[in-house]
This record gives C-alpha cells, structure tokens and sequence, in this order.
C-alpha cells in the first residue's frame, strides 16, 4: 500500500475561512486528509468547514493540536472521528505512568495534560543523565545522553548518534464518542478506529 499526495497548499497565519481551499482540495478526490496547524484556532476552524464541505475523506487527521481536549471541546460533534497523535495518554500502561497519574491528581486535583506527562518525563531523563555523568558538563550530559536506554511515562527512550529520538512509539487517537482513544498501534490500543469520516 504506497500514499500518493494529491494536493498540498499552505495558507496564511490565522486564517479562518478555508473556503477556497476546500473547494482544491474537493477536486483532488482524497482519501486521506492530514491538516498541520500551529493554531488550534486554525485546525478547528478548517476540520468544522470541512465537515460541512462536500469533501469526503475517508480518514481525518488534525497534528499536533487535534489531540487536545480544547480540540473537541470547541468542535463537539464535528471533531468525531478525527485521528492525531500522541506521547501520553492517561490510560497507557507504561512504567510510572499509573504513579505519576495518580500522585498528579492528589496535587492539583485533575488529570494531567500531555505538556505535564512530557515535562515530567524530560526532568526524569535530565535527572538520569545527571546521576550517569556525574556532572553538569556539557560533553558528559550529551554522552550520558546517548548512552541512556530506558522507560518513561511517554515509552521507551533512546537516541541516534545524530542526538535524535529513536526509542518512543507514538501512539494514535480517534475520537470517539467524545473521548480520544488510543486506536494505534495494536500493543497500546483501547479501541479500533473507525474509518469513513
């Protein structure tokens, strides 16, 4: 199974009628519509206009923000069924994750959100480095670094020589009746996805 691209077009900063683009995109015919926004206004503003275009894709997909409960929140029934990814969800069996969930709740006194549970992470990572180097060097932290093969609350972790990740297995949501569930891959799903939007 290969994916061929068969429209891609950029658009302005806080642009909130995608009308014209919608229409491309129609002639297009796509199966698979990936919408990329820096601005969770944006990306709900073009997925509620697409729900209502005569697009009809049989899978969505809204990055990064499209797994964010604001993304349902403001898009209700029109964010069913839309695929995103994540590095953290409540809900995963991961090493600490239970623990961190739970401890989170007792603090603050509400779920913790993926900013937290990659924060947390990164400073247990950073706190790993620290104990491996001994020291705050530089040098010694990006070696520590680069040796460092472990669990986090976000899956596993290890890095290329390049310095990037190689070890973590994002996983995917769809929402679903107005949950996000972990649909991807197999190993960490709650749910199957539903395919026709």
């Amino acid at each position: 199974m290969g994916l061929e691209t068969v429209f891609c077009s950029p658009y302005r900063k806080a642009t909130i009628d995608f009308t014209a683009v919608l229409d491309d995109v129609a002639g297009a015919e796509p199966d698979v519509i990936v919408i990329a926004s820096s601005h969770l206004a944006e990306l709900t503003a073009f997925t509620r206009q697409l729900r209502r275009s005569r697009v009809k894709p049989q899978i969505v997909a809204c990055y990064p923000y499209g797994l964010l409960p604001e993304f349902y929140r403001d898009l209700e029934a029109d964010g069913e069924d839309v695929f995103s990814a994540t590095f953290w969800d409540a809900g995963l069996a991961r090493p600490g994750n239970a623990d961190f969930v739970r401890e989170y709740v007792a603090e603050y006194g509400r779920v913790p959100t993926v900013p937290s549970a990659v924060g947390y992470a990164g400073f247990s990572l950073l706190h790993a480095a620290i104990g491996t180097a001994g020291t705050l060097e530089s040098e010694a932290l990006r070696s520590a670094f680069l040796s460092l093969k472990t669990q986090t609350i976000l899956g596993g972790f290890s890095l290329m020589s390049s310095g990037l990740q190689a070890g973590m297995e994002p996983a995917t949501i769809q929402w679903q009746d107005g949950k996000a569930a972990i649909v991807l891959p197999d190993s960490l799903s709650s749910s199957q996805p539903r395919i026709g939007w």
